[in-house]
């Protein structure tokens, strides 16, 4: 049962490394537009700029997917719509391996009452010699058969579970840290923790030119692009 459980984590969380790498990318490429275009010369240009990339903001954190198989939810949180999960699945395993697309695949049967459970949970079958039938083993948690010296388990859902978490934990850990340069470097491109009034871990505030850069680069000031344009 052990197996099956971890399948169950492990599903959600490689659909959370998909969607956050797809929604990442939107962000990025959406700021990297706004920055590219060089400083605003007047009020209404900056806000427009602002007023794209909060579009982009606001469909990724109220985006949902509601259909009309239940209407009352689509009329009242389906306004601003997503795309399934599966679709961002898709896209990280084609980025990635066809390796996670198989897996996830594993996962999702494993999860449901499907053919999942007879592998998590079942010895590899033993066929008669006469080819006419054959016998397998299931038990309260994954089993192996003995054959002398040698050891046959059914291991593919736990393969499944093991590499799909790995592949998802390195996902989040890009996805997440690319995140915050570009947090950082919105902050220090715009200045505008400097007009905040309260205080947060990453208010970061331009110092001297030859100063260490608060983006974690490792550079002076003056050798980082947080400038418009760059």
């Amino acid at each position: 049962k052990d197996a099956i459980a971890a399948a169950a984590c492990v599903r959600p969380l490689v659909e959370t490394a998909a969607a956050f790498w797809v929604d990442g990318q939107k962000v990025v490429e959406a700021w990297d537009e706004i920055k590219r275009a060089g400083s605003p010369s007047s009020d209404a240009e900056a806000f427009g700029r602002r007023s794209r990339l909060m579009r982009v903001l606001n469909e990724l954190t109220w985006g949902s997917k509601f259909d009309e198989r239940a209407p009352e939810l689509k009329r009242l949180w389906g306004r601003v719509s997503r795309s399934n999960v599966l679709g961002h699945v898709e896209k990280l395993g084609r980025a990635t391996s066809d390796d996670l697309l198989r897996d996830y695949q594993w996962l999702c049967n494993t999860v449901h009452p499907s053919i999942g459970n007879t592998f998590a949970l079942s010895a590899p079958p033993l066929v008669h010699r006469t080819r006419t039938h054959w016998i397998t083993g299931f038990a309260g948690r994954s089993i192996h058969v003995e054959d002398g010296h040698e050891i046959h388990a059914q291991l593919t859902v736990q393969t499944a579970t093991a590499r799909g978490a790995a592949v998802a934990l390195r996902v989040l850990q890009r996805c997440l840290d690319a995140m915050l340069r570009t947090i950082d470097d919105l902050a220090l491109t715009t200045e505008a923790p400097s007009m905040a009034r309260e205080s947060y871990w990453r208010k970061l505030r331009i110092p001297g030119r030859n100063d260490p850069c608060p983006c974690r680069s490792g550079h002076k000031v003056k050798r980082c692009p947080h400038q418009w344009g760059a």
